[in-house]
């Protein structure tokens, strides 16, 4: 919530926060890519894994 607070205190008057969720598919695909197995292993393995940001390399999904 702070952190939602914060971006609101810094929007336009019109401006708008959008949130999204990602896609489970696409870190099935670059696990499958990485570890050489098929996409419905990845897709639905219940494996602890831990994805890094593209964008902000202290930041990773993990399960």
């Amino acid at each position: 919530m702070h952190a939602l607070r914060a971006a609101q205190a810094m929007l336009n008057q019109d401006g708008f926060i959008l949130l999204t969720r990602t896609q489970p598919i696409r870190y099935a695909v670059e696990r499958t890519e990485r570890n050489g197995t098929t996409l419905g292993e990845e897709y639905f393995s219940n494996a602890d894994y831990n994805s890094p940001s593209h964008w902000n390399e202290n930041i990773a999904q993990t399960r």
